[in-house]
Parts: structure tokens; C-alpha cells; sequence
């Protein structure tokens, strides 16, 4: 299994990021969301403008992904955190159950400043998330429109 982050700056193929995106939709873990939203985040975190950017983390094994995390540099510091993590996502039937937790960790030392992750109160990810040092913290509302 090979673990390893690509950026803006990496050569990533359309081919490549429609494999991420799939895959994302296929396996996210506490979201469901589209196709669409998950393209746009993946494209923002390979994004090589300065206002933009973050990474994708991939886990593969024999070529095949198996897991991936996306994270969006805000550019908001100070003011919310610097970095969001959108996604994650793990193969359940792949012969690595610890996963999640290997990419959240690897995610966590790539990254500078504070990461945010939204979940809904009733996620699955809450637990995980919190074996890996993240903290409930905040209470959002939304208006819907």
C-alpha cells in the first residue's frame, strides 16, 4: 500500500482526478454528496492558484485506490480555520481496515493550522475523527434556500 498526497503542482490527468472523484462518490464516509460538489472540491485542492489550493491523499494498493482524503486551504485564518477537510473516503473491503485512520493522521501532519471538518450531529465519522485529535467545537446553523 503507498501512501501519497498530490497538490496544484503535481501532474494529475483528467483520468486520474475522474478516478478520485468516483471514487469519493462511491465510498464517502458521512456525506453524500454529488458528483459535481466532490469534482469542484478535488478541483480547488489541485488548484495551483495562490488563493486556492490544499491537496488530495490517496491510498492505493496495486493501482486501485482504496482510500483518499481531499483538503481545502481556506485562506480564512484567524478568522475560521486554515484548512477544511471536504472528504474522505475508504474501500470497506480492501485488506486495510485502519484506513481512515492512517489518512486522517497523514492528513493532519501535511497540513499547517487548524483543520474543520463539517458533520452532521448523528455522523459516523464523529468517533474516528475524534480518536485522531478533532474536537467538537461548534454548533452550525444553515438557511436553506
Amino acid at each position: 500500500m503507498d501512501i501519497y498526497a498530490i497538490t496544484g503542482f503535481s501532474n494529475t490527468t483528467t483520468l486520474t482526478v475522474n478516478r478520485i472523484v468516483n471514487f469519493i462518490f462511491k465510498y464517502q464516509i458521512a456525506s453524500e454528496d454529488e458528483l459535481e460538489n466532490i469534482f469542484r472540491s478535488v478541483d480547488y485542492a489541485l488548484s495551483p492558484y495562490k488563493y486556492q489550493g490544499g491537496f488530495v491523499l490517496l491510498a492505493e494498493d496495486n493501482s486501485s485506490i482504496i482510500g483518499s482524503v481531499v483538503v481545502n486551504r481556506t485562506n480564512m485564518e484567524g478568522y475560521v480555520p486554515k484548512n477544511l477537510m471536504v472528504y474522505f473516503a475508504a474501500d470497506p473491503n480492501s485488506a486495510y481496515p485502519e484506513i481512515e485512520k492512517k489518512l486522517l493522521k497523514k492528513a493532519i501532519q501535511l497540513t499547517s493550522g487548524e483543520i474543520a471538518y463539517h458533520a452532521s450531529l448523528n455522523s459516523p465519522a464523529l468517533e474516528l475523527l475524534e480518536d485522531v485529535g478533532f474536537e467538537k467545537n461548534f454548533f452550525e446553523m444553515r438557511l436553506k434556500r
